[in-house]
């Protein structure tokens, strides 16, 4: 049998397409789920947050902002949610801006419930987030005057209206330990090195709130005390010489010891410095005579301790 050519290339033609499948819906558009919403009270706002997610229900990238159909509302002790929905403020979405802050005296000695939907450009919501729980409080009032001092151990913090359970240090903007009252010793600040202190206080454990953060305190932290004054000096006299040894300071930034000396009772001289050891010989002297001793350690920073006790060695 014989084909004419034009079916012939009809038949390929054909045959190099494949079969034609049925068209694809429409992507609906609807924005996934949220699933990271947190709340908490802190002074006499109530701070709600959440992540606006950028895909659809279908793992696909939304094609528009989606808006924020968020909502808190009084709940009883078994939570209603058409209850709920019935009596649920909606707040004004904010776009880009997840962090929203609701006065919290409408609701101070009940319990709350927030969650949030998102919807699309064409009137399409999502599914609700996980939903909230708070029971809203007077506030933890925020810690007042708070101030820093330098001590030989460390930043020194105090404040006042400390009436709370518990109290977070955070120098530089990251927090620095928990403490439950005023004062607090910042024994990592270092001498020379400028940072700034704020505190927050926490509510108990069980009704999650906190307050605004207190003034910043801005401080450096300057070198200005003594090192411990030498103890335990002694002398040993020898035949042309006075051995004088001393206990060893325990400051790490000890930079050593000066050592004076009077004959008789003259005044005192100085007659070594910069010793690193608690111990030294003292050469110059003559037979017969009568000496006094005492020694002041010196830090790094060229602070001096008052002066030891005096001890005496007469040659022979």
């Amino acid at each position: 049998m014989k084909f004419g050519g034009s079916v012939v290339i009809a038949f390929l033609f054909c045959a190099a397409c494949g079969s034609i499948g049925p068209p694809l819906p429409p992507t609906l558009n609807i924005p996934s789920r949220v699933t990271d919403l947190s709340m908490i009270q802190r002074g006499s706002f109530i701070y709600i947050r959440f992540t606006l997610t950028t895909l659809t229900t279908e793992g696909l990238l939304l094609t528009h902002l989606p808006e924020a159909d968020l909502r808190i509302g009084v709940t009883g002790q078994k939570f209603d949610m058409a209850k709920w929905l019935e009596t649920a403020q909606r707040l004004p979405d904010q776009g880009k801006d997840t962090l929203y802050k609701v006065p919290a005296a409408p609701y101070v000695g009940k319990d709350v419930v927030a969650a949030v939907r998102l919807e699309n450009d064409r009137g399409r919501y999502g599914g609700w987030s996980n939903f909230v729980p708070l029971l809203v409080t007077a506030g933890v009032p925020a810690p007042e005057n708070l101030r820093a001092e330098a001590t030989a151990n460390g930043v020194l913090l105090t404040w006042t209206n400390s009436n709370a359970p518990l109290f977070r240090i955070y120098r530089d903007g990251a927090p620095l330990g928990d403490t439950k009252q005023s004062p607090y010793l910042d024994t990592t600040a270092e001498f020379g090195k400028n940072y700034k202190y704020v505190i927050q206080a926490f509510g108990p454990s069980d009704h999650p709130s906190e307050s605004e953060l207190s003034n910043e305190f801005t401080i450096t932290p300057k070198d200005t005390f003594p090192p411990a004054i030498p103890t335990g000096l002694k002398t040993i006299i020898g035949t042309k010489s006075v051995e004088l040894s001393w206990a060893r300071n325990q400051e790490p930034d000890l930079a050593g010891y000066s050592v004076f000396r009077a004959e008789g009772d003259g005044p005192f001289h100085l007659v070594a410095e910069k010793i690193t050891a608690p111990s030294y010989s003292d050469r110059d002297v003559k037979p017969g005579a009568r000496y006094r001793y005492r020694v002041i350690s010196i830090d790094q920073s060229g602070n001096p301790s008052a002066p030891s006790q005096v001890v005496e060695a007469t040659l022979p």
